[in-house]
């Protein structure tokens, strides 16, 4: 037997957004996003690429101290420069001798500023850093400090402002 009421068959017509709804959704979106960045500029882009970069070498640090520790060899994350500025970096697996890079090379956004006091980064298999490394990532407003930890191979990130 169909249910007769009248409320039914109004309910179960619209069930998905309208054209005119998902374009005012849009142009609220186009226009927030244009004041946004009027006030902010490309700083604050360029901002969110330091803290991206500096979080993803923060990984790749830990990341190179667990193939150490996990395959019971060095391993190194080795930065590369071109006219004295930092452009990238890779890790690599093994001693000086018989070296594997592990995964895909990383290069740094030319809107940033990346500094470091050695040009390697190595761990021990027993996860300890061979030396002390600060490595600095300078966006336009703020920026973020890596400081590598000899004895323990502990990579710590902190936040300034600029």
């Amino acid at each position: 037997m169909m249910d007769l009421q009248p409320g039914h068959l109004r309910t179960n017509r619209r069930r998905g957004v309208t054209l005119l709804e998902l374009l005012v959704v849009v142009t609220l979106m186009g226009t927030l996003s244009t004041v946004v960045v009027t006030r902010y500029g490309r700083n604050i882009f360029s901002d969110m690429d330091a803290r991206s970069e500096a979080h993803q070498l923060w990984l790749d640090l830990q990341h190179a101290r667990s193939i150490a520790v996990r395959n019971g060899t060095a391993a190194s994350v080795q930065f590369s420069q071109a006219s004295g500025k930092l452009t990238g970096y890779r890790i690599v697996e093994g001693s000086a001798d018989k070296q594997k890079v592990v995964g895909e090379p990383s290069v740094f956004s030319s809107d940033i500023r990346i500094t470091a006091t050695s040009p390697t980064v190595q761990f021990t298999f027993e996860g300890h850093a061979a030396r002390a490394c600060q490595i600095n990532v300078k966006g336009p407003n703020r920026s973020w400090v890596l400081n590598v930890v000899p004895l323990s191979g502990s990579v710590r990130i902190s936040e300034n402002q600029l």
